[in-house]
């Protein structure tokens, strides 16, 4: 089997060859290892990014699942403007109707990432900004650009469709930051709650595009990264939950599956999460870096729920090969017979050792199983 036809397989519940692996791959580390291959995208590639990342993914021997949009969005009230010093600071600045948003971060040579140094979003009067910025969107549908992405990946895995995670999560993660979104919440109750109200509507236009009759993709999947690190669990029910369930409603009513990348502390989450209308979690994260292991998440969610998870990606960095191996192997052994499985993982990350992600090919090389057994 192809990976597109594994991955399809574990969404349709049907019998593989053998189990799906669709580990998320750190930009350094695709990029890397396709310069050390000497591998290069062919002159008439229609997305250069997703072939680089689905050709990495078939040299380790894994299945691509790869994200991209289907819609683009015009700012149509705002001027956006971007600077880099000499200190390498680059500094947005989105010129809103209502008046100036300012974002400074730094790329990190060590860590090989970027950081925010200076979030978008700091006082009440930033919200109304942003709400600004967002009222004079325009969301229109691009689904060649995604067929595009579905060409470069071919028959190596799946494109999804990449849409917006909850507000709260939305300004946890990239607009404002963990503490300051956190006390908002607290503070300034009337104003977050209208910046919601506003980052909803706009999300659900984008909802509303991507999954539109006729739209490209079979799988739903915004990066949410939901945890009881980031927020408690009563927050969930009151701040995540009832746009989590708009945003899978929207996808069901297209077709498609809605599986949210959720890869942090989950045990505390799981139980409401199963009240919502979710089809699958991806990047479920086991302990010691997260406290979800793929069995548990079959005992909450049930049998339908497609469980992407299993290992605990800082293993690759600081573990021996033949530890990797064994998590590897306890893990596929205990979901054996499960086809609403694919063994997933936050990412593979520049400082991962290759012969650790050997091991893991090799583990899920070996897991090849008669039809009759994976379909249990």
């Amino acid at each position: 089997m192809t990976g597109r036809e594994r991955l399809l397989a574990a969404l349709g519940a049907a019998p593989a060859d053998r189990v799906g692996w669709a580990p998320e791959l750190n930009d350094y580390y695709f990029r890397a290892r396709l310069a050390e291959a000497g591998r290069e995208p062919p002159p008439d590639c229609p997305d250069k990014n997703a072939w680089r990342y689905a050709e990495c993914a078939e040299m380790i021997g894994a299945d691509c699942l790869w994200s991209h949009f289907p819609y683009r969005v015009d700012f149509r009230g705002t001027e956006e403007v971007v600077t880099k010093d000499a200190e390498g600071v680059t500094t947005r600045v989105l010129k809103t109707p209502k008046g100036e948003l300012v974002e400074r971060s730094r790329y990190d040579d060590t860590a090989r990432s970027t950081f925010r140094l200076e979030h978008l979003l700091k006082t009440p009067e930033d919200f109304v900004r942003y709400r600004a910025h967002l009222d004079a969107a325009e969301v229109t549908a691009d689904y060649e650009s995604f067929r595009r992405a579905e060409e470069a990946v071919g028959a190596r895995g799946i494109v999804s469709v990449h849409v917006p995670e909850t507000p709260i999560m939305g300004l946890i993660m990239y607009h404002m930051g963990i503490e300051e979104t956190l006390f908002a919440c607290f503070d300034h109750a009337a104003e977050i709650r209208e910046l919601f109200d506003a980052v909803h509507a706009f999300n659900m236009e984008c909802y509303r595009v991507a999954c539109a009759p006729g739209a490209p993709g079979e799988m739903v999947r915004p990066f949410e990264d939901t945890s009881s690190s980031l927020t408690s669990p009563d927050m969930f029910d009151e701040l995540c939950a009832p746009y989590l369930s708009d945003y899978g409603e929207a996808s069901r009513a297209g077709g498609k599956q809605f599986v949210p990348h959720c890869c942090g502390t989950l045990a505390a989450m799981l139980p409401r999460m199963k009240a919502l209308p979710i089809d699958g979690i991806e990047a479920a994260t086991p302990p010691p870096t997260g406290d979800a292991p793929a069995t548990m998440l079959r005992e909450v969610m049930g049998p339908d729920c497609l469980i992407l998870g299993g290992f605990d990606p800082t293993r690759s960095a600081i573990s021996s090969p033949a530890e990797v191996s064994e998590m590897v192997g306890r893990v596929l052994e205990e979901m054996r017979g499960d086809a609403r499985f694919v063994l997933a993982h936050e990412e593979i990350s520049p400082a991962a050792k290759p012969e650790c992600v050997e091991a893991m090919a090799r583990q899920v090389a070996a897991s090849a199983i008669d039809g009759k057994d994976i379909a249990g």
